[in-house]
């Protein structure tokens, strides 16, 4: 009877010390079956979907402090211009609504893939290296976050800044570099280059030049059906290049004789209007980019002792326009 008991006993004991063993392995196992991550010696995600992302600030800040007098001893240069906006809710008819950026000239607006507004300018106050000045918006032009253009590599005085959203979202960014001439009675001829950047304050110089012209100033590009058109001045003159690519431009025709420093921008399907300099600003349309039909009156005329230049208008919602432009006194401008 007593043996019977210890193997009932012995019996227990065995059962109880292999539930327990299966029980600590199915512990184990269930650490070992959590899946590893599919790249665990990279940085990179396995898929797309994985990707989440970094939704970064940007701190827009200027290289240097304000000029305390005219960095280009211009009396009729920059330091002395401002950017206006004139509003409108037809785009033929505008009025002037506000000041929006101190001591900057040649504005273009563009608004990026986030519905950012974006302008870039020229500083006339001397603190950005590049020569060129970025204000952005994120409040449809409520309030202004303003900084210095930057360039990966260094860029001798560029100037008249204008920009396009391209189809990958990225903004490529054209301005001038101007001829350095000591002969001053010698015409100069000066260059368009361009820049490429993501966030648009950080721009990768495009190598070489996208037009190489006498005394060329002001380019203003748009894409009309598969052709990018590029207006540029000499002085009051409007001239056009085209190119297929928007890199490599070449000499089309003049526009008009007497009309330059021009915005276009698509206003239906087949139009485009071109705003345009000429004692205040004026306008044309066209359907195909080379013959022009010019709209009746001012678009924006200057006020008292006023000239007004560089016009950058922007359809927002509805019928109503955004125009950003450089405004100057009388005294201080020649043009």
């Amino acid at each position: 009877m007593k043996l019977e008991k210890v193997l009932i006993i012995l019996t227990l004991s065995v059962v109880i010390i292999l539930l327990s063993a299966v029980r600590i392995g199915e512990y184990f196992g269930s650490i070992s079956s959590v899946p590893t991550p599919k790249n665990p010696d990279s940085s990179v995600p396995a898929s797309q979907e994985e990707i989440k992302p970094l939704e970064q600030e940007l701190q827009l800040t200027f290289d240097t402090k304000t000029a305390s007098k005219d960095p280009f001893n211009d009396s009729n240069g920059p330091f002395y211009h401002d950017v206006n906006l004139a509003t409108s809710i037809d785009g033929v008819n505008f009025a002037f609504d506000s000041l929006v950026l101190e001591k900057a000239s040649v504005p273009d607006v563009v608004r990026l893939a986030d519905s950012t507004l974006a302008i870039y300018a020229v500083d006339g106050s001397g603190r950005s290296k590049s020569g060129l000045m970025v204000a952005i918006s994120k409040d449809e032009g409520q309030t202004w976050q303003q900084g210095s253009v930057q360039f990966d590599s260094l860029v001798p005085g560029a100037a008249d800044p204008d920009v396009v959203v391209l189809p990958d979202g990225k903004i490529r960014l054209y301005f001038v570099v101007f001829e350095d001439v000591e002969n001053k009675t010698v015409v100069p001829t000066n260059m368009v280059k361009s820049a490429t950047s993501s966030d648009g304050v950080n721009f990768s110089l495009e190598s070489g030049e996208r037009l190489k012209y006498s005394n060329l100033t002001d380019p203003d590009v748009v894409k009309i059906g598969n052709s990018w058109f590029m207006y540029f001045s000499q002085g009051a003159k409007l001239l056009a290049a085209i190119s297929s690519n928007g890199l490599s431009f070449k000499y089309q025709k003049d526009i008009r004789s007497l009309g330059s420093v021009s915005s276009t921008v698509k206003i239906t399907e087949e139009t485009y209007r071109q705003f345009y300099c000429n004692n205040g600003i004026k306008s044309a349309t066209s359907i195909d980019g080379l013959s022009w039909k010019d709209d009746a009156g001012y678009r924006l005329k200057p006020g008292t002792k006023e000239f007004v230049c560089d016009p950058a208008p922007l359809k927002t919602e509805g019928d109503n326009w955004l125009m950003y432009y450089k405004v100057a006194k009388v005294s201080e401008s020649k043009q």
